[in-house]
């Protein structure tokens, strides 16, 4: 799929972290960006959104509904959105979310340590199926 026609949501509890991402996809030419900072939106956003995204990269260490919550969740509505996880947390943990999603069937592309590197997130890129 070309780059630039991509849609991809940006859930982070922290707007300066959504701000960093999103300036990255758009250093990569990917401009249409759906963001927010809390699961509970992001989860009505992904019914809501037309057309649907094609990335959802989520953060897990957040308030309310913290990222591991929200794939739980997400698994509810049975959305295939491929999925990265990035976290400033440990491997232990981002492989956790991994398992969680594995096991609950949802389709988890990767995942980006914080910060965020541009080619890693490239890479992950480069794995979304054509639409």
């Amino acid at each position: 799929m070309e780059q630039t026609a991509l849609c991809v949501m940006v859930l982070d509890d922290d707007p300066l972290q959504i701000d960093f991402v999103s300036a990255l996809l758009h250093s990569m030419g990917i401009l249409n960006i759906l963001s927010t900072v809390d699961g509970a939106d992001a989860l009505k956003l992904l019914e809501s959104a037309d057309p649907p995204p094609d990335l959802l990269i989520c953060d897990l260490l957040m308030p309310n509904m913290d990222g591991f919550e929200f794939l739980a969740q997400l698994a509810v509505t049975k959305n295939q959105v491929p999925i990265v996880v990035m976290s400033g947390q440990t491997q232990a943990v981002r492989n956790s979310a991994k398992s969680l999603a594995q096991l609950k069937s949802l389709n988890y592309l990767g995942q980006l340590e914080k910060p965020i590197n541009l080619a890693a997130l490239q890479e992950l890129i480069d794995q979304l199926p054509a639409r």
